[in-house]
């Protein structure tokens, strides 16, 4: 929880990053041509009943019908 405000920041660097195979100029290149853009959006919010709060990493965006594949095969080496 100490931690929760450096989730925007972290949420930034990541799309900044490229992948082992990828430098991020193509990563980013990749991306943009596959998916249209990338981005991580974080959202909280608290549990009704609970101290705890519930946390979760938000990728926005359209998918355009029969690209899931390729968006999964661009997005992959980004999640290993």
């Amino acid at each position: 929880m100490d931690l929760m405000p450096l989730v925007p920041l972290w949420c930034r660097a990541m799309q900044r990053m490229g992948t082992s195979k990828r430098n991020f100029v193509d990563f980013d290149q990749t991306m943009g041509a596959t998916t249209g853009g990338f981005s991580l959006s974080p959202f909280t919010s608290s549990i009704r009943g609970e101290t705890d709060v519930a946390a979760y990493l938000v990728r926005p965006g359209s998918r355009v019908q029969g690209l899931g594949p390729r968006v999964y095969a661009a997005l992959s080496p980004w999640l290993r």
